[in-house]
């Protein structure tokens, strides 16, 4: 019988069946203290290093070997640079550490439960604005689970896989189509129940949106509860506003919308019952302890209160000013565009709502501050502004100030703050007046047909059709007798400051707050209000803070599922390009365009006006601005983006992207000019002696110029010259759709 020899190792005493085996040991195990250290290996293509030629052998087969792609598998990109692409995660986060230098390390953490790894879980993501959800599964090993967690925006955006061509949501996706490398591996052993827990907490890729997170599941629950018991939403939504703390870190549960609680109520099936509102507390006691918090009420006078710190503030007179920290960022933020004042008074009271309103981006109002008082002066409006301006970190210089007739907003304004640029009347007000004083008319035909006569002139985008119409109203009603009232108002109030309301002034200034402000207000009173008037001015206290949060930081939900009325009508002019059957003819200022269809005769031009614009209303198929083109059409005049300008850059796109003349379908460049305008040589060869009488008479005038010998010749050249620019400038044509360019 044969009998294996078994080795030993003297130094640490393991076993082995041969000599060979017995002498690597010795020699990998135990080197000799003066042998140098092993040359140590690695890969070219990852980081794997190793002491062993064999092993690095080994290494390298799985390199030559093709990689099988998994099916569907989508290219990442680099969220950093946009040019290193892979589907292999592990490459993309090689490439932020190597490329950007990134320093991604791996944290490992050690519960004993469940519990507690929920619960740091939780202070994670709401510490990091994030959150990790499991992808593909549970994994089971022996005595072992693994869960993967990654990062909510990490990946690519799966369309759906229906045939509908649902529109992107307006911030678009919330996966990045790039690798974020935060994730957690939780191991959790089956026998002791530990769980152990390996974290990367760096994101990168993206920004910590706080609106792209979903409510969690206590919070759904909290409100499940509060709908079960029948609570109403509204209710549901104030005590959550009520909740925002006053240093303004807002969570995502302050950002729910009316919708989420009506998804969260269809998703436990509940009844559409309501319970009666409990009455609200007396004015005073709301005043009181609203008081002690001075990020709200900026300044308070009660009536038959002395205030010796301010003369012009009478005894009887009541005075309080709220603003808001989010207003006060808000104001910060915009109102270097559009301010507006606006004032709303309640008749039942003789209290009266002074607005300080603002733009933003989207070309929507925001209110950044209230005055209640009995009434309004340049002493009180003044008063508010100072309020205003101790809030600022810096004072505001708009180019635009928007307000009723009364200089006293102006006034005011100019005395705390910078002077704007530019001090117009709200068009809705300017239409309130005329209403107003027309309807002392009793002849119900003339009244309409002066009030439509007005509408028109006001409303003329050009300056010289204007001045025609605006003579001919003050001829129509200062010459009728039962105008004559109407005539004087308006002979006082707007005849002689017409750059102030007319369209002409006001359409390169980008104003598109008038009729909103008339919506806020109308909102402010009646919807806030479930449809009743101001009775008491605790209500309107109430629903002046509410309306704020719903209008100011529910603003910032809404950016994410609610599409401003500017952005609708883009897409709408948009797809009705589309279906324009239009011949284009190019001339050197850009395209004539037919207006609707081949047989057209009437013709648009298209000017691309080069400007470079960081807008925020686009759209988003054509990605072009208001600013980029200008076209003749009538919509042109209403700051819309019309559907001529929409088939041109459509045209323009589809050129660049095929690299050929003319794009698809029936939308073309006409080959016989003739047929389709006049003449297209024509325009061109008027143009053309245009630039050519130019260069000559520039010749000309240089070497008039250059012959000067003496200061008096130069002055008397100079004397001739000085009233050429104004002769000029009264000999421009105004812009129709057979016009030249301008």
């Amino acid at each position: 019988m044969y009998v294996m020899e078994v080795l030993q190792c003297d130094l640490c005493y393991k076993t082995f069946g041969k000599q060979d085996t017995l002498r690597k040991h010795k020699s990998r195990s135990h080197p000799p203290p003066d042998r140098p250290p092993p040359e140590l290996l690695s890969c070219n293509n990852c980081k794997f290093t190793t002491i062993y030629k064999y092993n690095l052998a080994t290494h390298m087969k799985k390199h030559a070997r093709p990689r099988k792609e998994k099916v569907g598998a989508q290219l990442k990109a680099c969220g950093l640079c946009n040019t290193f692409q892979s589907i292999d995660r592990a490459e993309v986060i090689n490439h932020y550490q190597d490329s950007h230098e990134v320093k991604i390390t791996e944290e490992t953490l050690f519960f004993s439960n469940d519990e507690q790894v929920e619960a740091w879980k939780r202070g994670v993501e709401s510490a990091e604005c994030c959150k990790f959800i499991i992808r593909g599964g549970i994994r089971k090993r022996r005595n072992a689970v693994v869960n993967y967690l990654f990062c909510f925006r990490d990946g690519c955006y799966k369309p759906g896989k229906g045939t509908g061509k649902r529109k992107m949501k307006v911030t678009g996706s919330c996966k990045i189509g790039s690798v974020c490398p935060a994730s957690i591996r939780m191991v959790k052993n089956t026998t002791t129940g530990e769980i152990t827990v390996k974290y990367i907490a760096r994101h990168v890729g993206h920004r910590s949106d706080l609106f792209r997170k979903n409510l969690t599941k206590e919070e759904k629950d909290s409100i499940a509860t509060k709908l079960a018991a029948g609570v109403p939403i509204s209710s549901i939504l104030d005590s959550i506003r009520d909740s925002i703390p006053f240093n303004g870190e807002v969570s995502r549960i302050h950002l729910i919308t009316r919708k989420d609680v009506w998804n969260i109520r269809a998703s436990l099936q509940l009844p559409n019952d309501t319970v009666k509102q409990d009455d609200r507390s007396s004015v005073e006691s709301w005043l009181d302890s609203l008081a002690n918090y001075s990020k709200v009420v900026q300044f308070y006078k009660r009536q038959s209160a002395q205030l010796f710190s301010h003369h012009e503030i009478n005894e009887e007179d009541f005075i309080l000013i709220l603003v808001l920290p989010c207003q006060v960022e808000t104001l910060q933020k915009f109102g270097n565009g559009c301010v507006c004042f606006d004032r709303t008074t309640n008749t039942a009271y003789s209290f009266e709502l002074t607005t300080l309103l603002v733009q933003d981006d989207q070309q929507c109002a925001l209110p950044c501050g209230y005055m209640i008082s009995n009434r309004s002066d340049c002493h009180f409006i003044r008063l508010f502004l100072e309020i205003i301006k101790d809030l600022l970190k810096h004072p505001i210089s708009p180019k635009v100030l928007l307000s009723d007739t009364s200089d006293m907003y102006f006034n005011a304004w100019n005395t705390v703050m910078p002077s704007p640029v530019r001090w117009l009347y709200c068009s809705w007000r300017v239409d309130q007046s005329w209403k107003q004083h027309l309807n002392q008319v009793s002849d119900a035909t003339k009244r309409d047909s002066t009030y439509k006569l007005l509408r028109s002139m006001a409303d003329e985008p050009d300056k010289d059709a204007f001045y025609i119409l605006f003579e001919g109203v003050k001829r129509i009603i200062y010459n009728d007798p039962d105008l004559l009232d109407f005539a004087e108002h308006f002979n006082r109030e707007y005849a002689g400051n017409v750059e102030r309301w007319a369209f002409f002034c006001q359409k390169d200034c980008s104003i598109g707050a008038n009729m909103l402000q008339e919506s806020m207000q109308e909102v402010l009173k009646w919807y806030n209000l479930n449809g009743k008037k101001v009775k008491t001015i605790g209500r309107g206290l109430s629903a002046l803070l509410k309306f704020t949060k719903e209008k100011i930081i529910g603003k910032v939900a809404e950016k994410s599922i609610k599409l401003s009325p500017e952005l609708v009508a883009i897409r709408g002019a948009h797809e009705k390009s589309t279906t324009l059957k239009s011949k284009l003819i190019p001339i050197q200022c850009g395209y004539m365009i037919s207006s609707e269809s081949d047989d057209s005769d009437l013709y648009y031009i298209v000017t691309r006006l080069r400007v470079i614009c960081s807008c925020a209303l686009r759209c988003d198929s054509c990605g072009i601005c208001e600013h980029e083109y200008s076209c003749t059409c009538p919509d042109t005049d209403k700051s819309i983006i019309c559907e001529h300008v929409h088939r041109i850059a459509t045209y323009e796109k589809d050129k660049r992207a095929a690299n050929q003349d003319s794009s698809d379908g029936e939308f073309y460049v006409a080959d016989d000019f003739e047929e389709c305008f006049e003449s297209s040589d024509t325009v061109q060869s008027s143009e053309n002696k245009l630039e050519e009488e130019k260069s000559a008479f520039i010749s000309e005038l240089t070497s008039l110029v250059e012959s000067v010998t003496n200061i008096a010749q130069l002055e008397v050249i100079k004397k001739a010259f000085a009233s050429v620019p104004q002769t000029v400038k009264a000999l421009e044509p105004s812009f129709t759709s057979t016009n030249e360019c301008t």
